[in-house]
């Protein structure tokens, strides 16, 4: 396994072509394409995030995986459905999916009432008997979009698990993981408006919200069944080191997604406008960004090693704790893992990274 510190040498020493184009069009027929059209991308949609969830939370047990891997391959699905122009197309072009087509041009249409949804389906994960409250709400969809049916039964599961493990820190944590929820909801309201005008420290603020990472590191306590004390919580470093796990996946995923964002879905990417304002190279800008994330990366390892000189007692609430920064300190390496070994889309024959591409990847 590729070590945090040889993944930043990878990226650090990229090579680029002289001129880098968009990825060639197919050729296949329209009927072709519809047979490996909107399920082939989202089969891979949640092979990659089944292969995420693993990377992040390794010392889960089974049901915190599999409810992790659940709730994350909604939200991923729920992303590339609204987000990817390739899935949106490939709906669009299947006769059976018209309905569902339909309702998606309207979200792009209006995307006030894709943050409404991302809003439900946050409700429904604190309060799972408010789906059918919910899908009135979304009345005027004649598909479900949001996935709030599959959304209910993962949050009635979730529930059953987070209660059984402390009822009151659970509801603690569930009040800030649907609060990141809405947030992204909020976010998801300007995925498409022109970001030009932003400065690149509000861009880089607004792609974090919109990248999901502040559930996903959330995620961690739940999916290791281990919730912080109110003590814990209220230390300033516990929120420090969540922020900067939440910079490293999402300046990650900047790099790693800068040919789909820019190339297939012509929509916004840190490394496009950094480009653009800094009058800088994909080369240069690459390694900048890496090198931020390295920096995140290297904050929460001088965290967990300052909490763990400081509480050094054998006290039930202190194990818990050292437990926690570990599984933080896992998940930061685990996003350079993840997006190194475990994806395969961003290592196309395609990608402006020579050195990460695979010959048997088209």
């Amino acid at each position: 396994m590729v070590s945090q510190s040889n993944g930043l040498r990878v990226l650090l020493n990229l090579r680029f072509p002289n001129t880098i184009v968009p990825p060639t069009i197919s050729t296949q027929s329209p009927s072709e394409s519809r047979k490996l059209g909107a399920e082939k991308l989202i089969k891979g949609i949640v092979d990659e995030t089944a292969s995420m969830c693993a990377y992040l939370y390794p010392t889960a047990d089974d049901e915190g995986i599999f409810l992790a891997t659940g709730f994350m391959t909604v939200q991923f699905v729920n992303d590339g459905i609204f987000d990817s122009a390739a899935i949106f197309k490939a709906i669009q072009a299947t006769p059976t999916r018209q309905r569902l087509a339909i309702d998606l041009q309207r979200l792009r249409d209006t995307p006030q009432r894709l943050a409404e949804g991302i809003m439900c389906a946050a409700r429904i994960m604190q309060d799972p008997f408010t789906y059918r409250e919910c899908r009135e709400m979304m009345a005027d969809f004649t598909t479900d979009p949001f996935l709030l049916g599959a959304l209910q039964d993962l949050s009635k599961r979730l529930h059953t698990r987070g209660r059984r493990i402390n009822k009151r820190r659970f509801e603690v944590w569930l009040t800030k993981f649907c609060d990141a929820m809405k947030d992204f909801g909020k976010s998801h309201a300007l995925i498409y408006s022109e970001a030009k005008n932003m400065t690149v420290e509000d861009y880089a603020d607004h792609k974090l919200r919109n990248s999901g990472m502040i559930y996903t590191v959330l995620f961690v306590e739940l999916a290791t069944g281990n919730f912080l004390s109110g003590e814990h919580n209220a230390m300033p470093c516990m929120r420090q080191m969540q922020q900067h796990c939440e910079k490293i996946g999402s300046l990650l995923n900047e790099i790693f997604s800068y040919e789909k964002e820019t190339f297939l879905e012509d929509t916004n990417n840190l490394l496009a406008v950094l480009m653009r304002t800094e009058n800088i190279n994909l080369h240069e800008t690459s390694r900048q960004v890496a090198a931020m994330s390295q920096r995140h990366a290297q904050e929460v390892k001088r965290i967990r090693l300052e909490i763990e000189a400081e509480f050094n007692s054998k006290n039930e609430e202190e194990i818990g704790l050292m437990s926690y920064v570990a599984a933080m300190d896992l998940f930061g390496a685990g996003c350079w893992f993840w997006q190194l070994q475990g994806t395969k889309r961003y290592f196309s024959k395609t990608s402006p990274f020579i050195e990460l591409r695979l010959r048997d990847v088209n």
